[in-house]
């Protein structure tokens, strides 16, 4: 769980003046959190207002975001939780406003992850950041499609391995020669970017036949919305079916350096040192973009979407 602190009311969006630690937080944490806000002289009494109750302020902080917090004892059974605002006052700190939204739970169980086949972490999702085959699912002979984008970006990023078109009937698309489906290529895949209606991608991956590591899934209608979430479940079940790790779906996919691979165009081809695991496929181009104008360089980044199978605390481990 994260924990966010900072002006309430009209002010966070205005202001932006905000702080964030991972949970638990420490009193030292809050007190920390507290004086990094621009606003914090506020705090103390500016221009002769009065001061403030900080220690009631950190003592709400903590029963939020401490050791023995609510978000630490109930964490997986809350989804969000929105104190705003809060009137600090010097008398002490009142939550006016509450607003917990509860975390459904809905496909857990098929969203489990599947065994890394005793690998680590890091021999598990190589593939995933260095592939030696990329297959392609959505890609069109007779117009340019979002996989047809994909092939091309990969092709002038330079990208070395295989990359294999799956369509059903088409014999070549971008000059690659096409197969019919993930089970049919000359070598196993590491790494399939799929861009297709979301009602066929279950049984495409359920029948990879264990020749699919990383199924990216590009494609939207599931678990985002509520008539997909049961599609999403289904999903999950029959990629383990067929021996496929989902990344998404719901997502852009994954960039990284080393393996030649990218979703964003004009992306930096150097290896850097920073790595990036984010829900927002947009928020995602945005952190690459800014950072190559700084004059970061990445390890890799990889984008989750709704995080049906592959989790972030997998990714972070790798």
């Amino acid at each position: 769980p994260m924990l966010m602190v900072g002006l309430g009311g009209i002010f966070v969006e205005v202001m932006q003046d905000v702080a964030f630690r991972i949970c638990p937080i420490t009193a030292d944490d809050a007190h920390s959190m507290l004086g990094q806000l621009r606003a914090a002289p506020l705090l103390d009494g500016a221009r002769g207002t009065a001061t403030v109750d900080r220690e009631a302020l950190i003592d709400l902080m903590l029963k939020v975001g401490g050791p023995d917090g609510l978000m630490m004892r109930h964490g997986q059974a809350i989804a969000e939780l929105d104190l705003n605002p809060v009137i600090v006052s010097r008398e002490g700190a009142t939550a006016v406003d509450a607003r917990f939204i509860l975390a459904d739970g809905h496909g857990q169980d098929a969203a489990a992850p599947i065994s890394a086949r005793g690998e680590s972490a890091r021999d598990h999702f190589k593939p995933l950041f260095e592939p030696q085959s990329v297959a392609v699912l959505g890609a069109s002979s007779k117009a340019v499609t979002m996989a047809n984008t994909f092939i091309r970006r990969m092709k002038d990023f330079g990208y070395g391995g295989a990359i294999y078109p799956i369509h059903p009937a088409a014999d070549e698309i971008e000059g690659l020669p096409a197969f019919a489906d993930l089970a049919s290529t000359p070598m196993p895949i590491d790494y399939a970017y799929v861009a297709i209606g979301s009602e066929r991608i279950p049984d495409i991956l359920g029948a990879a036949k264990g020749r699919c590591r990383f199924a990216q899934v590009l494609s939207a209608g599931f678990g985002e919305v509520e008539e997909g979430r049961e599609l999403q479940s289904e999903l999950v079940r029959r990629a383990r079916d067929g021996g496929v790790r989902v990344l998404g779906p719901n997502c852009l996919g994954t960039y990284s350096p080393r393996g030649g691979l990218t979703f964003p165009v004009g992306a930096p081809k150097e290896t850097g040192t920073i790595g990036v695991v984010s829900q927002s496929g947009g928020l995602s181009t945005d952190i690459i973009k800014r950072g190559q104008w700084r004059g970061l360089r990445f390890s890799g980044l990889v984008t989750i979407g709704n995080s049906a199978d592959v989790s972030p605390t997998e990714l972070l481990e790798y």
